[in-house]
């Protein structure tokens, strides 16, 4: 799908969203209809905790992997795009020769540098973001910056919660750990979670149709 134009992106993101939307809600509703502190009340926290985490990186992985689409389809030029992109276009030179001590090296990477300005920004997208199969509020901050995005205060108030509440809570049931996630915490976060995801979603939205990729 080349995700050329803003509507594109727009009706990409929806689908993705809303296919997740109906695959949780129906669990958070068995759960949630489970008398409290039970036994099969926590095997469902549990799961919630699971498949919430798996589908916050889900859609973070695949909203970012659509935008970057959707920029390349624009077909602009290096020299064109904001420093962030620019920064993912020239990513392999710096990564070849950055490291090098001779002038000689320095020179070289300059000049690829400074010529790629005027080729198209082409760019696999599933090479340049990397959730790190860990989105931690530490990743995802990482990912916004690489798009050119701002980190927006939604994000940075939920970033304790999100680490602690979520993807620890997932990485000690997926590693075996008897752990109960806390209920309170848990059924505010599912609600909180959706937040955030429809926030990057608006954002990733806004910033295609404002062009916000550009220099």
């Amino acid at each position: 799908m080349a995700l050329a134009t803003p509507a594109d992106l727009s009706d990409f993101l929806d689908a993705n969203l809303a296919r997740r939307r109906k695959d949780l809600s129906s669990l958070v509703l068995e759960w949630r209809s489970r008398p409290r502190d039970t036994t099969g009340e926590r095997q469902y926290r549990r799961l919630v905790v699971v498949m919430l985490y798996a589908h916050w990186e889900g859609f973070i992985k695949d909203a970012s992997h659509a935008y970057m689409k959707h920029v390349t389809a624009q077909r602009l030029k290096v020299g064109d795009i904001c420093l962030a992109l620019r920064a993912v276009a020239v990513r392999g030179h710096v990564m070849a020769n950055g490291s090098a001590k001779k002038s000689s090296a320095h020179a070289r990477l300059l000049a690829a540098l400074m010529s790629q300005q005027a080729e198209v920004f082409d760019r696999y997208p599933y090479a340049c973001i990397d959730t790190e199969s860990n989105l931690s509020s530490k990743v995802f901050r990482e990912i916004i910056d690489t798009l050119g995005l701002r980190f927006l205060t939604a994000y940075e108030l939920l970033s304790h919660r999100l680490d602690a509440n979520l993807v620890n809570e997932r990485n000690n049931i997926a590693h075996g750990r008897l752990s109960d996630p806390d209920f309170g915490e848990t059924n505010q976060l599912v609600d909180e979670i959706w937040k955030k995801m429809n926030s990057f979603k608006h954002q990733l939205e806004d910033s295609a149709q404002r062009r916000l990729y550009l220099a």
